[in-house]
């Protein structure tokens, strides 16, 4: 039986079959077993249910993206079967399925495994409600996932419950371990090879990644309002930041949160909010006032598919615009953005020094695929990361407080309510230096120039875009976000076949780095820039500042599924004939 260095498990059945919490188990166990894990999950957006998805790929190796195709797929009902057979390998793909609820046609070069999920939960354990335990066990049986593992997790989860909910499903696990092992002759070529156990390591969602990279930042308080898939962020963070000295507070809308927000940053707080597209529209009009007043503010966007409700539970790309030109009228800030689960937790901590440090609202922008996966990354050395703080005014005796002084790098002292002789006001009119209203053409312009100077200033002291690859290449791909694993992954494969390709990885939007992108793309002919956006958003921006030096060539897909690697070298070897 030969083994395989890199495995996708794919679950699919109805909501509230435990779809969700049988791809949990795997990812976690693997994790604990030293496997590399990376995961994909979709589920409805009514409250009624319906088909959910959970795709787990694990490996020894690092991984950067979804496997290219399923090698199991475990599908609990005809439902499942029908709406995801077409992803599962056609060389030796594994089809999994309960001969309780269908019989699927036979198909050559495809292994069955049909196995009475149902009436082993119902007559061997005694509870139809452990069927994904017994599915658990079966995979355990066939592909050696870690037993010892899950059975640890097993108790972990359900101890809180008692030792007869614990007893039932380590009885569920070990009949379907046994049934696969006793009675299914294996014939497929997996077994799951053994990880190598890393003893400081995590597991978690980039949503989670978010609230702790808050926590850890010194974020003292959150205000928002519930919203797919933002929740996460707020969940966790409804949990965590109390214990860390941290006030939570659920609003009666959007508006309300980023109010609360500005307030709270006002009173030298700290703090952030997180929402998704719709959210976004409700918030801008307060984020072009934090701009004005000078007001540190941190705002995740977990994107969705829009516009309008749009997509709730799919991801996608397509709310750049929104975050960097939303706000009526023109005003500075930062947006940055998450490839990876790690970087959700660092790019956090950066959205609040940055923040802190220009006095102006970040938004860090991930979506819904970097969100809800989980990654397995070393726990964090909160020693060795920097934390910023605002620069605050320091009073001298007969000196009059200038709040928006006009300085070099167009960040001026900043003072909360109680400082001594710092007073002023906050105001979302125009103002001179002072913080008095001012409306005259030379006031606007010098507070105007102030303002946006901070962008200069941020350019310069940051390092915006990671770039690796042939330096020599005539080909670059530029990828964003949650698309850079599939690139990275795809660049892999395509220099394993000795094709000549540079990657290109902007981690700062805006302000768009043009001297850095431009170095670059610097003897490159062309360019790639896959975006899931209609319109290719950040296409357009390296086009407005190339397209006399560079062809700029837009790969679109807006269909709430992330990249996979092997469109990525398709897309590369159809520009390069």
């Amino acid at each position: 039986m030969s083994t395989k260095s890199d495995l996708v498990i794919r679950v699919s059945g109805e909501s509230g079959e435990g779809v969700i919490s049988t791809g949990d188990l795997i990812t976690l166990s693997s994790a604990r077993a030293g496997l590399e894990v990376y995961t994909f999950s979709t589920f409805p957006a009514e409250i009624k249910g319906g088909n959910a998805m959970f795709e787990v790929r694990l490996s020894k190796d690092k991984l950067y993206a979804q496997g290219d195709k399923v090698d199991v797929f475990l599908a609990f009902n005809q439902e499942a079967y029908d709406k995801y057979i077409k992803d599962l390998n056609p060389d030796n793909g594994v089809l999994i399925y309960d001969s309780d609820a269908y019989t699927p046609p036979t198909v050559e070069g495809r292994i069955d495994y049909a196995i009475p999920f149902t009436s082993m939960a119902k007559e061997k354990v005694g509870a139809l409600i452990t069927k994904n335990m017994v599915t658990i066990g079966c995979l355990i049986g066939l592909f050696d996932l870690p037993y010892e593992s899950i059975k640890e997790l097993i108790i972990e989860k359900f101890t809180r419950k008692g030792e007869k909910v614990v007893h039932l499903n380590l009885k569920a696990l070990d009949i379907g371990k046994a049934y696969c092992s006793e009675k299914i002759t294996k014939v497929d070529p997996y077994t799951i090879l053994e990880g190598v156990k890393k003893e400081k390591t995590i597991v978690m969602t980039g949503c989670d990644a978010i609230g702790l990279g808050a926590i850890a930042a010194g974020c003292k308080s959150y205000y928002g309002y519930p919203i797919t898939p933002a929740t996460d962020v707020f969940k966790f963070l409804a949990k965590e930041l109390p214990k860390a000295g941290g006030v939570i507070m659920q609003m009666e809308d959007e508006i309300a949160a980023i109010g609360a927000c500005v307030g709270a940053s006002y009173g030298g707080v700290k703090t952030m909010s997180a929402t998704s597209g719709p959210g976004v529209s409700l918030m801008n009009e307060i984020l072009g006032y934090s701009t004005m007043a000078e007001l540190p503010l941190v705002l995740i966007n977990v994107a969705r598919g829009g516009p309008s409700t749009g997509l709730p539970t799919k991801t996608e790309q397509s709310d750049l615009n929104c975050v960097i030109h939303g706000s009526h009228g023109e005003g500075p800030r930062i947006v940055i953005s998450a490839a990876t689960v790690d970087e959700c937790f660092y790019h956090t901590i950066d959205a609040f020094n940055y923040a802190e440090e220009y006095q102006l609202p970040v938004i860090l922008l991930t979506d819904g695929f970097t969100g809800g996966r989980k990654e397995a990354f070393p726990i964090p050395d909160i020693t060795k990361i920097k934390i910023v703080d605002r620069t605050r005014y320091q009073h001298v005796e007969g000196e009059k407080y200038a709040r928006y002084e006009n300085t070099k790098s167009g960040v001026s002292p900043i003072s909360i309510p109680g400082d001594i002789g710092g007073r002023y006001t906050s105001t979302g009119l125009e103002h001179s230096v002072n913080a008095k209203p001012a409306y005259d053409p030379e006031t606007r312009k010098i507070m105007m120039d102030k303002r946006y100077r901070k962008l200069d200033t941020f350019l310069k002291n940051t390092k915006c875009c990671d770039v690796s690859g042939d330096n020599d290449a005539k080909t670059a791909i530029l990828a964003w976000g949650s698309t850079a694993g599939a690139c990275y992954e795809g660049v892999q494969r395509l220099q394993a076949d000795s094709k000549k390709v540079k990657l290109i990885v902007p981690k700062v939007l805006y302000p768009f780095p043009e001297e850095e992108i431009g170095k670059a793309l610097e003897g490159v002919e062309k360019v790639i820039i896959p975006e899931l956006n209609f319109t290719g958003q950040f296409a357009q921006m390296v086009k407005a500042a190339f397209s006399n030096k560079v062809e700029v060539i837009q790969y679109n897909e807006y269909l709430g599924l992330p990249f996979k690697p092997h469109q990525i070298v398709d897309k590369y070897m159809e520009v390069s004939k």
